[in-house]
């Protein structure tokens, strides 16, 4: 399969206060679970991070964020800048519910002329768990250029593969499986709901 895996194992964490990457459910580095989940998907696998020293252990090449002001959409850029493959798998390393049958299912989808490949739950288009072509990179740089950093409104401007909820339900383990961690609340709940 012509894919890259790329992490972004979290940007200043301001929110947070502390690197989500590092933070733990059951014992396991929020990092450690999304590689764990995501690692037999492709060959070339990679993590945006601006931290080096810290991410290191986790034997991933690493490469340094392009835009480090322009949130996961620089992250992205910076991804699809490194991939040497048609597409890549975009993941954040604070959804701790990934799991390998759905990220398979996800990465399985056709994509021949489609920028994107996005899974949709009820909360609505999920970004940083999806499948991008690296055709997608200057648009990406050119909003990021133009101060547009949402990744919503950047997924809404290309030709997006919806993949709906009832499509990919059966291939997670949970509910919520693109739950992610923003603040100290957010995680002290959702460790409760990991599996």
């Amino acid at each position: 399969m012509d894919l890259t895996v790329a992490i972004l194992a979290g940007g200043r964490s301001k929110r947070m206060g502390s690197d989500k990457a590092l933070l733990t459910i059951e014992g396991i580095p929020l990092l450690q679970r999304v590689i764990n989940a995501a690692h037999t998907l492709a060959d070339a696998r990679i993590i945006i991070s601006n931290n080096p020293t810290t991410h290191s252990p986790f034997l991933w090449s690493l490469f340094p964020d392009r835009f480090p002001d322009a949130g996961p959409l620089g992250g992205l850029a910076t991804a699809l800048h490194h991939a040497t493959t048609s597409h890549l798998l975009l993941l954040a390393c604070d959804m701790p519910n990934l799991t390998p049958p759905l990220l398979q299912y996800v990465v399985s989808q056709p994509r021949a002329s489609h920028g994107v490949v996005i899974p949709e739950d009820e909360k609505g288009l999920q970004p940083l768990c999806a499948v991008y072509s690296r055709s997608v990179l200057p648009l990406a740089e050119d909003a990021i250029k133009q101060g547009q950093l949402s990744m919503q409104k950047f997924v809404g401007r290309i030709n997006a593969r919806v993949v709906n909820k009832e499509k990919w339900a059966t291939h997670a383990r949970t509910r919520s499986p693109f739950i992610n961690f923003n603040t100290p609340e957010d995680y002290r709940a959702g460790r409760k709901k990991a599996p």
